[in-house]
Order: structure tokens, then sequence, then C-alpha cells
């Protein structure tokens, strides 16, 4: 009769841990989903500052200079995230669109012309870099939406 009750106890400990794994893995996922939004949030953020840079009819670039400024702190925090989960690709972009928003940030609220133009090309040059990241995440948000 022990042989019984043994083996209704390694059935349910081999249910309760799968319970326990099941749960993990769902939480995991759905932490990670809420990462990739929260980043492709950001990348749309930082795209609507190049965006307006790009296209701004003054020199004066305060309203960026600000906006680059919050960027900063979270972009930083993104890079950490995307270094510890092994993704090498944004680490890089991040790593160039953190030098741009810092140039960006750091700069006069008044710019000459020369100086323009070439913020104006480096923010060209990362904006269709932000652009397919942002598609990727996207795609990847998606895919893990209707996995949950």
């Amino acid at each position: 009769n022990w042989r019984a009750w043994a083996a209704i106890a390694a059935m349910l400990a081999i249910g309760v841990t799968g319970f326990w794994l099941g749960r993990r893995v769902e939480v995991a996922e759905s932490g990670s989903r809420v990462l990739l939004v929260a980043l492709t949030e950001h990348l749309e953020r930082s795209q609507m500052v190049m965006t307006e840079l790009s296209n701004a009819a003054t020199p004066d670039i305060r309203y960026e200079r600000e906006e680059a400024s919050e960027l900063l702190e979270s972009n930083r925090l993104y890079r950490q995230s995307a270094a510890q989960q092994g993704d090498t690709q944004t680490v890089v972009l991040l790593e160039d669109l953190e030098r741009l928003l810092l140039e960006i940030a750091h700069s006069p609220d008044r710019l000459g012309s020369a100086e323009i133009d070439d913020l104006r090309r480096k923010v060209e040059e990362q904006s269709f870099k932000v652009k397919v990241l942002s598609n990727r995440l996207e795609r990847q948000t998606n895919e893990r939406g209707n996995k949950l």
C-alpha cells in the first residue's frame, strides 16, 4: 500500500513542480514583454526629439536639450538591461543613442548653422537605426503577446 502512496506523492510533486515552473515562465515572459514595451516607448520618445531637432526652424534647441536630458537616465537603464539579457545589438544601438543624447543635452541653447548641420547629420544617421530597432521590438512584443 505504501507504493500507491509513493506514486500519488510523486505525481502530486510533479504536478506542483510543473505548475510552479509554468508560473515562473509566465511571469518572466510578462516581465520581458513589459520591458520591450517600455523600451519601444523610450525609442519613440527619442525619435520624436530627433525629428524635432531635424525640423527645427530656429537654431534654438532648448526643448530638445531638456528632452534629451530626461531620456539619458532611462537610456542607460535600458542599455544595462539589454546587456544583462545578452542583447548586444540593442546594447550597441543604445550606446550610440546615448552619445547622441549626451551631445544634444550638453549643447548650447542656440547653435550656429555649422553646428546644427553637424548635429542634424548625426541625428539622421541614428534615426534610421532607432527605427529599425523599434520595428524589431514591436514584432517581438506582438509575438510574445500572442504566446501569452
